[in-house]
């Protein structure tokens, strides 16, 4: 696992390095838990601070998937409903973002459509 973890971080760094990138986290974690975090390079250029694990991204329609995929998750061990509310406000987590909240709540079976126009 050492060497594998290893390998994550020079290629993550290496990406970095040769400008492919500016900056990068990455997790991977499985049902016991974490069992890979690193941040390499730099959140914003011009001011040059360092990605960090907590680093927020925005990430726009590249979240769907990966909200997609949660929701099923928590459909599959019935802590929801297709029809359960999936994105709320959130005060430990404030918005960054230019985006305004939805006007109406968005439902679990909506995250896996493909409309860009919320």
């Amino acid at each position: 696992m050492t060497e594998l973890i290893g390998s994550v971080d020079a290629a993550l760094r290496r990406a970095v390095e040769t400008n492919e990138v500016p900056g990068v986290v990455a997790m991977a974690a499985t049902d016991n838990g974490i069992i890979y975090a690193g941040a390499f390079g730099r959140r914003d250029l011009a001011l040059d601070p360092d990605m960090t694990l907590d680093t927020m991204f925005r990430l726009a329609s590249m979240s769907k998937p990966v909200t997609s995929v949660a929701a099923m998750q928590l459909v599959s061990k019935a802590s929801g409903t297709w029809d359960s509310q999936s994105v709320t406000s959130s005060s430990t987590h404030p918005t960054r973002s230019p985006f305004r909240e939805p006007s109406t709540p968005v439902k679990a079976r909506k995250q896996g459509e493909s409309s860009s126009s919320r």
